[in-house]
């Protein structure tokens, strides 16, 4: 079985919002693995977020036992996707680990060769990947921007940021630019191993950035329209 883990073990930043947690609190977020009992799939689409535990369980001298005094372990959260409970964990100010749906060994099997519209996916997602890195540059995919606002956590939408007409070009661009590398480092790392966990946000956040600097271009619009039309 595989696990894929992204984890975020930097000092919190400052809370969005009042914090309820203490301050050692750390959250994994993470996706249910289907029951073996079951082949239904109802409960792991939500995504949970729970804590580790502060201090060790002990045995109850009375009744024998196992008890513990960090209530903590006890609260868990339901999100419906990974991007929403990261989210949260930044606006309380946590530190947070993300574990990937765990993954059976692969077996042998012959595998049909991609269709057109499987490598005009993934051509697709390369050029997605190329363009950010190309518009970032690479001291920022390496280091990341310096701590600032979460846009995730204050707009439902990229296009929300454009016609937040509070905002000046160059703070609309910030916000943007903050969204697009942490869609990046998403894609990057379950894009390959969970296509299953959603669709990326990344291209949305392309397309509002490119809305913010030129009109829109049938040429540069939507790649992944570019990618189907070429395939077909």
């Amino acid at each position: 079985m595989t696990v894929h883990v992204f984890s975020d073990s930097s000092p919190p930043a400052t809370p969005l919002a009042p914090q309820f947690f203490p301050c050692d609190a750390h959250a994994v977020i993470y996706r249910p693995a289907r029951s073996a009992m079951t082949c239904g799939k109802a409960r792991t689409r939500e995504w949970k977020l729970r804590f580790e535990r502060r201090t060790p369980p002990f045995i109850e001298p009375l009744m024998g036992w196992t008890g513990g005094d960090d209530t903590l372990v006890q609260v868990e959260l339901s999100f419906p996707s990974m991007e929403s409970a990261v989210a949260y964990a930044r606006r309380q100010g946590l530190t947070y680990t993300v574990h990937g749906p765990a993954q059976r060994d692969p077996e042998l099997r012959v595998i049909a060769p991609a269709t057109a519209a499987e490598r005009a996916s993934a051509a697709a997602r390369r050029q997605r990947l190329e363009w950010v890195e190309h518009t970032l540059g690479p001291n920022v995919i390496r280091n990341g921007f310096a701590p600032g606002a979460d846009p995730a956590a204050r707009y439902a939408d990229p296009q929300d940021v454009l016609h937040d007409e509070k905002l000046t070009p160059e703070e609309k661009r910030d916000l943007l630019r903050r969204w697009a590398l942490d869609a990046y480092l998403l894609d990057l790392a379950f894009s390959r191993a969970t296509p299953e966990s959603g669709a990326s946000r990344l291209q949305e956040v392309i397309d509002a950035l490119i809305d913010l600097d030129q009109p829109p271009r049938a040429d540069v619009r939507n790649l992944e329209d570019n990618a189907d039309r070429k395939a077909a």
